[in-house]
C-alpha cells in the first residue's frame, strides 16, 4: 500500500496479488481514503473496476504502533470480517517521526 497522510487525513492505493477475482487476473489495485488518529486510523478501501472484483467499499479499522510502522486492525463487508496487518517495508519511518513531530510543534 502506498498511504500518504496530510494532517491526519489519509489517501492512497493498494495493490495485492488476487485470490478472489477473475483467475486472469495477477494483482488487483484499489484508491483507500479515511482518517488517522493518534494511534488510530479508519478508511475505506474501494477496488478499481476489473472482472470478478466487487466494488463495494470495504471498511477498514486499526490500531497504529508508536512507530508508525504498523497497522493491525479488522476488515469489514456485507457481514463478513477479518483481520489485517500492514507493515512499512520502506525507510521512511524516520521521515514519518520526523512529519509528526513537527505537526505536535504546529499544535503548541
Amino acid at each position: 500500500a502506498h498511504i500518504v497522510d496530510t494532517a491526519g487525513n489519509i489517501s492512497g492505493t493498494t495493490l495485492e496479488p488476487n485470490t478472489f477475482a477473475h483467475p486472469g487476473l495477477i494483482e488487483l489495485s484499489a484508491d483507500i481514503s479515511g482518517t488517522r488518529g493518534e494511534l488510530s486510523v479508519r478508511f475505506t478501501k474501494l477496488y478499481h473496476a476489473a472482472p470478478g472484483v466487487l466494488r463495494e467499499a470495504i471498511l477498514y479499522s486499526g490500531t497504529i504502533d508508536p512507530n508508525f510502522t504498523m497497522i493491525d486492525g479488522e476488515w469489514r463487508i456485507d457481514g463478513m470480517s477479518g483481520r489485517f496487518v500492514l507493515v512499512r517495508v520502506s525507510h521512511g519511518a524516520k521521515a514519518a517521526e520526523v512529519k509528526r513531530e513537527a505537526a505536535l510543534q504546529l499544535k503548541r
